[in-house]
């Protein structure tokens, strides 16, 4: 037996015990890659999970992808006559649009354990911070996933986001990348007593996550100050 031969009896094994099938399996299109490219071939599509099983154990795919988009035709071609039901909130957390410490060292082409640390942290805070308090998505309406290289995927399969058009969906990317933030309405004028007011720990949205964030840092800082001092 051949390295790749001995690495598709290895993939084979991972698919055999795995469980990868995404809900509404029947209205999402796949594509799957192999060692050479990412995708080989897509406009594929499974009528059920045991389907996309023996498919899986058959070709032993180094990559298996399913669109966020559910269609009434997925395996159909062009795009258009696939029919779009709706699609789910996707998000892409990649290392590559950050800029971490090491980085530095071996560039942003090379992903080592502390990249994909920093992406974690950053998944963690998108939902514990954004989509679960602000949004009010369930934790089982959201699913992870490795992107297989660079990140991870975040999935909102809630019913509710199907049907929101792309304005709303730029929407909510923009509240949670902070784009367009009004600051005058988060840090007020001077009131009539002179003092500045600001937004308290107890707020909803990013004036209570900037007011915490204060706090938090504030105390970092006298910690250390203390620490210093001894």
């Amino acid at each position: 037996m051949d390295v790749k031969e001995f690495i598709l009896s290895q993939v084979r094994e991972y698919y055999r015990n795995a469980e990868i099938a995404p809900t509404n399996i029947e209205k999402r299109e796949f594509a799957y890659g192999d060692f050479e490219q990412k995708i080989v071939q897509r406009h594929l599509s499974f009528k059920n999970e045991a389907e996309l099983n023996a498919f899986v154990l058959e070709k032993a795919p180094m990559h298996i992808h399913y669109s966020p988009a559910l269609y009434r035709f997925p395996d159909a071609r062009p795009m258009e006559r696939k029919e779009l039901i709706g699609a789910e909130l996707a998000f892409d957390i990649d290392i590559t649009d950050m800029d971490i410490p090491c980085q530095r060292v071996h560039s942003k082409e090379f992903v080592c354990k502390d990249c994909l640390g920093v992406a974690k942290d950053e998944v963690f805070k998108l939902i514990e911070d954004f989509l679960i308090p602000d949004f009010g998505f369930k934790r089982d309406e959201i699913e992870i996933n490795f992107s297989g290289n660079r990140g991870y995927h975040v999935h909102v399969v809630s019913k509710d986001v199907l049907s929101l058009k792309d304005d709303a969906r730029k929407e909510i990317t923009d509240y949670i990348s902070g784009n367009g933030l009004d600051f005058n309405a988060i840090f007020p004028t001077m009131s009539h007593k002179g003092v500045l007011l600001g937004p308290k720990p107890t707020d909803l949205g990013w004036s209570g996550k900037i007011a915490r964030n204060f706090i938090k840092t504030l105390r970092g800082h006298n910690t250390l100050l203390i620490r210093r001092a001894t």
